[in-house]
């Protein structure tokens, strides 16, 4: 990633773009021009369609969604709006130039991360971060301490669990009861790590296929959030060319998931983003098992990690959800 001072200006337009459409609006924009690029690709084998644009300055979520999730932020702490995780409404209607100007900001901030953590050195030529999801949790985290009124990990309302919590806390579909949280993470990884694991090229047109399906939580709809289970199986598969590798990844990202919202988004008054922090833990830690070996093992040993994994994340999702106190 090369950064100017063009390019720069470029993200700080982005970030006002996100703010202005509402962090979500560009999410899902992003995702159709993930499968734009993806069919582009396959096509013409150039990448060049999203490196520039879908990962760009203009709809890279590290910038246009980290700009649009700091208007949010700010907007509620002016009074303007009702709750600054609300990352799906449009802010140019709130007539505010500096609700822009702060998404703006926070989307040249989410460039500089993302270029910083591209800097990384790699693990035996293994990319030791994924640069935009670890930009956007550091973003959303700074986004909170600056706006947000109930410190990182939120305030529990009187007579809510930090682990099983109630709305208004539960604003999106991210807690599930455990068995519902394990089958539907099978049901999603398993198909996207053998689609993955058997043509890898349509990684893109998958991926983004699961973030257009968000659109549907716009209409009202509780939808289950899918997009960051999809690209850790991918990830898994297509670096082993192993099934079980993949759906492992894919579990342990959706624990993640559900652990971070509930430490962070769901009882706090911004948003802070789960997948985007789960997926900076599992792109780490694919080099790190890379690096000793561990994933290396195949057949049915591969199988029976997968089955020891999601035996542990069943176990302990199943504890936490019987602490019904607050905690």
């Amino acid at each position: 990633m090369l950064i100017d001072w063009l390019y720069l200006f470029s993200a700080f337009g982005g970030g006002i773009f996100g703010s202005a459409v509402g962090a979500f609006p560009a999410f899902l924009l992003c995702g159709v021009s993930i499968v734009a690029g993806g069919i582009l690709s396959m096509i013409t084998g150039d990448q060049s369609f999203n490196t520039l644009i879908t990962w760009g300055p203009f709809l890279g979520p590290h910038v246009a969604f980290a700009g649009g999730a700091a208007g949010a932020a700010y907007a509620a702490k002016q009074g303007k709006l009702d709750s600054g995780r609300n990352i799906v409404k449009p802010l140019a209607g709130l007539k505010d130039p500096f609700i822009l100007l702060v998404g703006g900001f926070f989307g040249v901030l989410g460039l500089v991360f993302a270029w910083g953590a591209s800097q990384i050195p790699e693990i035996k030529g293994i990319p030791a971060v994924n640069p935009i999801a670890l930009s956007i949790a550091i973003n959303t985290m700074i986004i909170r301490l600056i706006f947000g009124k109930t410190g990182l990990l939120g305030a529990i309302h009187a007579g809510h669990s930090r682990w099983h919590p109630k709305d208004p806390d539960n604003g999106f579909p991210w807690h599930l009861s455990p068995a519902v949280l394990i089958i539907l993470s099978i049901g999603i990884c398993f198909p996207a790590a053998y689609i993955s694991s058997t043509k890898s090229e349509t990684d893109s047109i998958l991926f983004g296929i699961s973030v257009i399906a968000l659109a549907f939580l716009v209409f009202g709809l509780k939808v289950p959030i899918i997009f960051h289970l999809v690209l850790a199986a991918q990830l898994g598969a297509a670096a082993t060319g192993n099934v079980w590798w993949g759906l492992t990844f894919g579990i342990l990202t959706a624990f993640l998931t559900e652990i971070f919202a509930c430490l962070f988004l769901l009882h706090g008054d911004t948003h802070i983003d789960p997948p985007a922090m789960a997926l900076s833990v599992i792109f780490t830690l694919y080099p790190v098992l890379a690096y000793i070996g561990i994933i290396q093992i195949m057949g049915i040993w591969s199988f029976l990690i997968t089955a020891v994994v999601i035996f542990i994340v069943w176990m302990i999702l199943n504890r936490l959800s019987r602490l019904k106190t607050k905690s």
